[in-house]
């Protein structure tokens, strides 16, 4: 079925016309760049089309096939004029098919720059040849068309894609309208404006201060290694502005531990005290005491017995690693110093624990 728009279509069509110039007028200097001549080549183009007929045409096939070439002349960066041929060939019911030739000229308005995607509109006019059998029936007479499109820029600089659709009435036997599309290139005639270069890159050096790495203190007693006269201080030990042992104080050997029931030291209770040998090497004329302490679980004289053995086996340890028997005694307290409640499992591992005591300097 064709298409059909209505008797009084062309006066319909110019009156739309007409809108859409008054329109590109008003709104021009939305998206023109400026409103002087155009700095744009010239360009041509070709399409192939797809008309569909008027159903009063009297086409055997709704669809006529054919092509369109033309030329266009940019007045304003929004506005063109171009000027074009068409030719279209429709099967017919009669001994010979039937075809249309035209030549018109519309103004193009466009949303953009035409070298990447824009949309455009169309209107205008001119004169068409309805050649169709028998020969009587022939018609010359004038068309009105209204479109809208797209075009853009390919990857070779003066070549463009370019779609469009139509909406053509001509006066043929009491007026006809035919719907159209096209798809086809536009070739960009003459050379190119030039593209503005792109900014200067200006390269500026920005210089930052890093701040200087903060002084080393392997050992961690506050004397920065440059000045510490005694390094590898325990962890928790007091020391002076040299980093050497100040006055008699207590640490606690954390996590040294012991097999079930004994005094023999694991292998992990054993690492655990290196940083003790390092620290009492590093200050070999510092006396000190390992004094050991139990829970209160058990007997009162069993718990004071084993605490002796551990601490005892803890002084063994530190002997056998290098450190002066003379400057090393070990106690055991037993149950007698808690720190912490023994009603609690909590309370009780802390108060199983082995200590040093810093006495001073021989």
């Amino acid at each position: 079925m064709g298409v059909r728009v209505g008797k009084s279509a062309e006066q319909t069509l110019g009156r739309v016309a007409a809108g859409v110039l008054c329109a590109a007028s008003v709104a021009s200097p939305v998206f023109a760049l400026e409103l002087s001549a155009a700095n744009a080549p010239p360009y041509a183009f070709v399409l192939g089309t797809a008309t569909l007929a008027d159903s009063e045409r009297d086409a055997s096939d709704d669809i006529g096939f054919g092509g369109q070439v033309g030329f266009g002349v940019p007045v304003f960066t929004w506005l063109t004029v171009e000027a074009s041929y068409f030719g279209t060939r429709f099967n017919s019911d009669a001994p010979t098919d039937f075809s249309q030739r035209a030549w018109g000229v519309d103004w193009v308005v466009n949303f953009g720059g035409r070298d990447v995607l824009t949309p455009f509109v169309l209107f205008g006019g001119g004169r068409v040849k309805n050649d169709v059998s028998p020969d009587a029936l022939d018609d010359s007479g004038p068309f009105v068309n209204l479109g809208a499109g797209f075009t853009g820029g390919l990857t070779v600089p003066w070549l463009r894609y370019r779609g469009e659709a139509r909406l053509l009435h001509d006066s043929y036997l009491n007026d006809r309208q035919d719907f159209r599309i096209g798809f086809g290139v536009e070739v960009v005639l003459g050379d190119l404006p030039e593209r503005p270069a792109p900014p200067a890159v200006i390269e500026t050096v920005k210089i930052v201060e890093v701040p200087a790495p903060p002084p080393s203190d392997q050992d961690g007693d506050g004397v920065v290694d440059q000045f510490d006269r005694c390094p590898d201080t325990l962890k928790g030990v007091t020391v002076d502005g040299f980093g050497c042992v100040v006055k008699a104080q207590t640490v606690e050997l954390r996590d040294v531990t012991f097999e079930f029931n004994s005094s023999t030291l694991t292998p992990n209770g054993r690492s655990v005290l290196e940083p003790a040998v390092r620290f009492l090497l590093s200050q070999p004329a510092l006396r000190a005491e390992v004094a050991g302490h139990t829970d209160s679980v058990g007997s009162e004289a069993y718990n004071l017995k084993l605490s002796r053995a551990r601490a005892e086996s803890v002084r063994e340890y530190l002997i056998s690693r290098g450190v002066a028997p003379s400057v090393l005694r070990s106690v055991g307290y037993g149950e007698a110093q808690p720190i912490a409640s023994n009603d609690t499992e909590e309370g009780r591992a802390l108060n199983r624990r082995v200590e040093l005591k810093l006495l001073g300097e021989r």
